[in-house]
């Protein structure tokens, strides 16, 4: 196994799209420590527009961004771009239409931002974190090493997961070997990954 993230990033998210039906890579631009990465992912999810006191149920091609600020030596961010008819997920770590306040090396919270990681694990490849967004976008899990962004949005996901109304679609698992880098015997131990600006 390469131990280049190049070479282990967009390879993992091919095999996603291979397994799991509702994710669809897009392309990538730029390369080693700058890329944005865009997929789409095919979710029935609670969604609101700018103003929009109570959510909606909508079956979306949900447009994602996946941001790498230095490949994956720093946590990837991730953002939920609005739909033709401007809606937004709803989840307890994607920011709410309120813009707020800035978070350590942040400035203003952009709307869609799913979640901003406390660490990053190098053992887990790009298509870990679209799994986690597509979990975290259907009301799976309500945290993910994230601080809660939209208080709003994370009340209305505790209060309908307790009614049993969030949607009841599955989020299809792929194999463990496309969302964890395998670290024993030849593979990169962790730390050992290196980034290529070329």
């Amino acid at each position: 196994m390469s131990p280049r993230v190049d070479e282990i990033d967009m390879p993992s998210l091919e095999r996603l799209q291979e397994e799991c039906a509702w994710f669809r890579g897009s392309h990538s631009v730029g390369r080693g420590l700058e890329r944005m990465i865009s997929a789409e992912v095919d979710l029935q999810a609670f969604a609101w527009q700018e103003g929009q006191a109570q959510p909606t149920i909508r079956q979306g091609s949900w447009k994602l961004q996946i941001l790498l600020a230095r490949g994956m030596a720093v946590q990837p961010l991730v953002r939920f771009l609005p739909d033709a008819e401007g809606y937004l997920p709803v989840s307890g770590n994607i920011s709410d239409w309120e813009v707020g306040r800035g978070l350590r090396n942040f400035g203003e919270i952009i709307p869609g931002l799913v979640c901003y990681c406390d660490h990053w694990n190098p053992q887990r490849t790009l298509a870990w974190v679209a799994h986690q967004v597509a979990r975290i976008a259907v009301g799976e899990v309500l945290n993910l090493e994230a601080r809660p962004l939209s208080a709003r949005g994370r009340d209305f996901q505790a209060a309908a997961l307790g009614q049993g109304k969030l949607p009841t679609q599955a989020i299809s698992a792929p194999s463990p070997a496309i969302l964890y880098l395998q670290t024993s015997g030849e593979g990169p131990a962790r730390g050992e990954i290196e980034f290529h600006d070329a």
